[in-house]
């Protein structure tokens, strides 16, 4: 199984380390990769009490990302997540920003060998628009990230379920605050279709600027943002390479961010 992007919009598209099959390597010389296209809109924020309010006017974005992730040895692997391309727009007032976004690149360590129980570490670089003077929407946070995780998966004595488990920190600086993520998933295959369901977030430790990112107009990239999201996936796998994925995520509990749910479909290739 596959990690997907939030659709709490555009908080971390692009960066699909946050909910994958962090616990499972592709193995040497095997390689995992996953296109996908994003889009939406939404006219409501939530302030830092879970408070929510109306946009000034509707707010979209539309995405285009890819992840991709290469075994180098049995317990090895490295993988990245590269924002092909993002369009954000609101309404009233008129503003669009069109970009890149922020690329993440990461390795994952399999702690023993032929079980499912890895650590990873991921680096994220701000490579999007961090640009939120005079009103502009920006494509990115503009601030490098660490983030450390241990996954471990398990399958289930009951209808061939298997579940994972991801817990970590997010290590941030120009001011953000450091933030504790999770995710947790329940996966089934039944011929060549798969079924998911993920829940995942993200906690502010809030050690940092209370002021950063608080001129955003639509709620992205404020400081002390929180949420849980949740949402199923569905799959199929046409043929021994290649397959495709439909999965949609909403959000609840959410502090200082927009939300909405965000449809996300893609093509994923098996290589080696």
């Amino acid at each position: 199984m596959k990690r997907s992007c939030l659709s709490v919009l555009a908080l971390l598209v692009g960066a699909s380390q946050t909910v994958m099959a962090a616990a499972w390597n592709p193995g040497r010389g095997q390689s995992y990769s996953q296109l996908s296209l994003t889009g939406g809109s939404t006219n409501t924020q939530y302030d830092q009490s879970g408070t929510s309010k109306d946009l000034p006017g509707d707010y979209s974005q539309a995405s285009a990302s890819l992840y991709s992730e290469v075994g180098v040895s049995d317990r090895w692997a490295v993988f990245g997540s590269f924002p092909l391309i993002r369009r954000d727009h609101l309404d009233t007032p008129s503003l669009t920003s069109t970009g890149v976004g922020d690329f993440s690149l990461g390795m994952r360590w399999n702690l023993i060998p032929d079980k499912p129980v890895a650590l990873q570490v991921t680096q994220r670089f701000p490579t999007g628009d961090s640009d939120s003077e005079n009103g502009r929407l920006p494509l990115g946070p503009g601030d490098y990230a660490t983030t450390g995780e241990l996954a471990a998966g398990v399958p289930l004595p009951w209808w061939n379920i298997t579940a994972e488990g991801v817990l970590g920190y997010r290590l941030r600086n120009a001011g953000y605050s450091d933030e504790f993520v999770f995710s947790s998933s329940v996966y089934r295959p039944w011929g060549k279709w798969a079924f998911a369901f993920q829940v995942f977030g993200q906690q502010a430790v809030k050690n940092g600027n209370i002021n950063t990112g608080s001129r955003s107009l639509v709620g992205t990239y404020r400081n002390n943002t929180s949420f849980i999201a949740f949402g199923p996936r569905v799959a199929y796998q046409w043929s021994p390479r290649w397959g495709a994925h439909l999965e949609f995520e909403g959000a609840g509990r959410v502090r200082n961010l927009h939300s909405g749910v965000f449809p996300r479909l893609g093509i994923s290739y098996r290589g080696g």
